[in-house]
């Protein structure tokens, strides 16, 4: 991990959550809900599962 640790909240864009990821330079960060972690998102989770945009 890189500090500062940079996460996500689970209602954020797909398509802005992928282009922070990508100016990063990172591949997977934590998904954080009031303060606690529930989850992981990757750009592969992204590729595979979320570019289904309508």
């Amino acid at each position: 991990m890189n500090k500062p640790v940079i996460s996500v909240r689970p209602d954020m864009d797909i398509l802005y959550c992928a282009r922070l990821l990508t100016n990063f330079s990172l591949s997977r960060c934590p998904v954080l809900d009031n303060g606690k972690i529930i989850g992981v998102v990757g750009l592969t989770n992204i590729v595979f599962n979320g570019l289904r945009v309508v």
